[in-house]
């Protein structure tokens, strides 16, 4: 009877283990670093700069120690945080690394205020 109930708390923590490496653990890198990282799913943490928004799209810079980027967040998403955004906040943006005319930019799907 021990076994089965140390073998159950076992499976347990392992799946929730799983869960935590799963949707915790991110590719978290510095804007300099976003061109090695091209087409990957990223997390920067930074201070956000100027904010337009533009047809329910919101774009805004984002910078940290070591530069800063362009952050697209279009109104498809659906992420609430981009109209509570301003200037000076410092938020974490995950999403994908992209191009547009020859600029680098992340293409949000999740941004966390810090």
């Amino acid at each position: 009877m021990n076994i089965l109930k140390i073998s159950i708390i076992v499976a347990i923590i392992g799946v929730i283990s799983i869960y935590f490496i799963t949707n915790y653990l991110e590719n978290k890198i510095d804007i300099s670093q976003a061109n090695k990282h091209f087409g990957e799913k990223v997390t920067i943490r930074g201070n956000v700069g100027q904010i337009f928004r533009k047809n329910g799209n919101t774009f805004f810079r984002l910078y940290d120690f070591s530069g800063d980027i362009k952050v697209v967040v279009f109104k498809k998403s659906k992420i609430p945080e981009a109209e509570q955004l301003k200037q000076g906040d410092v938020v974490s943006v995950t999403g994908k690394v992209s191009k547009y005319k020859n600029e680098l930019e992340i293409i949000a799907d999740k941004i966390m205020f810090f």
